[in-house]
């Protein structure tokens, strides 16, 4: 009944935290968004996916690692390699981040750069909107994970 009770609890905090994981990976493309733009300037593209690779976490380098290694159009390596990554992601930040893709390879510095700016304040709007969510849900899902297992113990008495 304990193990039942505290693994239902702490089902709800780790439901609760995904959101929090998600607005972590969301920092973690802006930063290296932020290197991009700065590495476009001087590096060809794959050079500048694998420099980025390096600089930052793991569960978005994954995503720069993976298209620097393949072959092809840079929208479809993207595409791929953004599509394969194992992330936090929502669909709808997937998506926003597959038309950024869409947009690899063929615009000139000046234009990448102003494309990149774009897509950082996205990630800047979804990282306050997240945040003000976050707190609400991680007390909502923390709640219902205790409540579902006592509820659980009741129903098994």
């Amino acid at each position: 009944m304990i193990l039942i009770f505290f693994s239902s609890a702490r089902l709800g905090i780790y439901f609760g935290g995904a959101v929090g994981r998600r607005i972590g990976d969301l920092l973690e493309l802006k930063k290296a968004l932020l290197i991009f733009k700065s590495e476009i300037r001087y590096s060809a593209l794959a050079e500048a996916f694998c420099n980025i690779s390096e600089k930052i976490k793991p569960e978005v380098a994954e995503i720069f690692s993976a298209a620097a290694k393949k072959n092809g159009p840079p929208s479809q390596t993207w595409s791929e390699a953004l599509l394969n990554a194992k992330t936090n992601l929502a669909a709808e930040d997937i998506d926003y981040f597959l038309s950024f893709g869409s947009c690899l390879g063929f615009l000139d510095k000046s234009m990448q750069e102003n494309n990149i700016e774009l897509f950082i304040s996205y990630i800047d709007k979804q990282v306050a909107y997240l945040s003000a969510e976050s707190v609400k849900n991680k007390k909502m899902w923390a709640s219902l994970g205790a409540l579902g297992g006592a509820l659980a113990c009741v129903l098994l008495i």
